[in-house]
């Protein structure tokens, strides 16, 4: 067995989508399904009573979940860098901190930067918006004026539904 660093730890957590504790995860802002519990198997539907069934069961057997923790790579970043997060993350035109270019294009908060180690992160998003390819949107965060691409990805043990509930015919799990 080997020794990492808790660095190289977190980067691991960002790159495979688990997020892990209050800095990834805004304390009262989330419920565990937005967390991806249910995938990761933290979450029981036959256990007895626990804190928070009912809005789990809701949720779960509805099969809409609109927002998401979701991994993103912000691009340009120094690998040891981190930033002072919560950072909102909006879709639109990135050039949006200037008056023309924010009366030529509307912009719209899509979630928030919940944490990062350099140019990986967790967001807490609006998983349309994580699609950004196919909603068409450039996604962007601001830091100290500069304008950086956040690029949402989607780790491989997702499954296919997500993201895709309210156009599906079968809940998603």
């Amino acid at each position: 067995m080997s020794v990492v660093s808790e660095e190289s730890f977190q980067r691991w957590r960002y790159l495979h989508g688990i997020a892990e504790g209050d800095k990834d995860i805004p304390t009262g802002e989330v419920a565990p399904l937005e967390c991806n519990l249910n995938a990761l198997k933290g979450i029981s539907y036959t256990k007895g009573c626990y804190i928070g069934q009912e809005r789990n069961s809701y949720t779960h057997y509805r099969g809409i979940i609109r927002k998401r923790m979701i991994p993103v790579e912000i691009p340009g970043l120094d690998p040891q860098h981190r930033l002072p997060c919560p950072i909102p993350i909006v879709a639109g035109d990135p050039t949006a901190g200037t008056a023309a270019a924010a009366s030529k294009k509307r912009i719209a908060s899509v979630g928030v930067l919940t944490n990062n180690i350099g140019d990986l992160g967790m967001a807490y998003m609006r998983l349309i918006a994580a699609d950004s390819k196919e909603c068409g949107e450039v996604l962007t965060v601001n830091i100290d004026g500069k304008v950086h691409q956040v690029h949402p990805r989607r780790p491989e043990w997702w499954p296919s539904s997500w993201g895709r509930e309210e156009t599906a015919s079968e809940p998603a799990s």
